[in-house]
């Protein structure tokens, strides 16, 4: 997939969820940090973690790792 695709993917994919979780607050939670981990577990809430499996949707333009950031990604697995 090329790397604009990817962008776009990941950035609807974070959209999708980030609306389940305006529209189920009281069951969802987005963790940004390790301290939302907590604020998730004693809100007795499921903690969403944004990932991405490879780098393919900023492999040409590292200044897409800030958008992603922005968006709530919080973890990179290079594959």
């Amino acid at each position: 997939m090329p790397e604009a695709d990817a962008f776009a993917a990941i950035a609807r994919g974070i959209a999708f969820w980030q609306h389940e979780v305006d529209r189920h607050p009281e069951a969802l939670m987005v963790v940004r940090s390790f301290a939302d981990l907590g604020t998730a577990k004693s809100l007795a809430r499921t903690g969403l973690v944004f990932a991405l499996q490879d780098g393919v949707s900023f492999q040409l333009d590292l200044s897409l790792l800030e958008a992603l950031h922005g968006l709530g990604v919080r973890i990179v697995q290079p594959t």
